[in-house]
């Protein structure tokens, strides 16, 4: 009887998770979904006609939008469609919104500014990382803490961004930013980086 009331309990479990997702997670799989359908247009023209289609309601639209104008230096658009993106949670776009603060294109420039935006999804998103172990490697806005750049970095590797394991087998290879010289960690990180042939932490921005 016992053996009975586990074995339906276990079977209830394993049916409720695999059809009742979490609906946020769910709500942003759907979202990636239907931006990739424009993704998969050859023509420049078909993508951007597509994405003008979902624009107003999908933020992964909005984020690769933004990022498409910034390119071309139509800024106010660009910064538009990334604040609608950040507003609309996807954190992706504290990336080109701390770029543009950063370099002060289509706004006033503010290193504090994109300093924050990086470190609000660092611990998320690679390339935010990434961008920001530049900050403590060089103590921009920020005392120098190589402890926290070398950090940062490790983070983005181990997510498998492949120019950050690439920099970290240079950073040890060289002794740079005062770390001291480790050939046996360079080798490493060098191998992985050799090895790394799919690197997908770009994917989310590509048009």
């Amino acid at each position: 009887m016992i053996k009975t009331i586990l074995l339906t309990f276990i079977v209830v479990l394993t049916f409720n998770g695999c059809f009742f997702k979490d609906p946020v997670k769910f709500e942003k799989e759907t979202l990636l979904q239907e931006a990739n359908t424009c993704s998969k247009f050859e023509k420049l023209d078909s993508k951007l006609k597509c994405y003008e289609k979902i624009v107003d309601k999908n933020s992964v639209a909005q984020l690769r939008l933004g990022i498409y104008y910034a390119e071309k230096n139509e800024f106010p658009k660009a910064l538009t469609l990334l604040e609608k993106a950040k507003e609309n949670k996807n954190f992706y776009a504290n990336l080109p919104l701390g770029y543009l603060y950063f370099k002060g294109d289509g706004v006033e420039k503010d290193l504090e500014k994109s300093f924050n935006y990086l470190k609000e999804t660092a611990n998320i998103d690679a390339n935010a990382a990434y961008q920001l172990s530049r900050f403590y490697f060089e103590g921009i806005v920020i005392e120098k803490d190589i402890n926290e750049g070398i950090r940062l970095m490790k983070s983005s590797a181990n997510k498998g961004m492949k120019v950050a394991q690439s920099k970290l087998a240079s950073i040890y290879k060289q002794g740079a930013f005062g770390v001291t010289k480790n050939e046996k960690e360079a080798l490493i990180w060098f191998n992985k980086a050799k090895e790394n042939k799919n690197d997908t932490t770009f994917d989310i921005y590509k048009l």
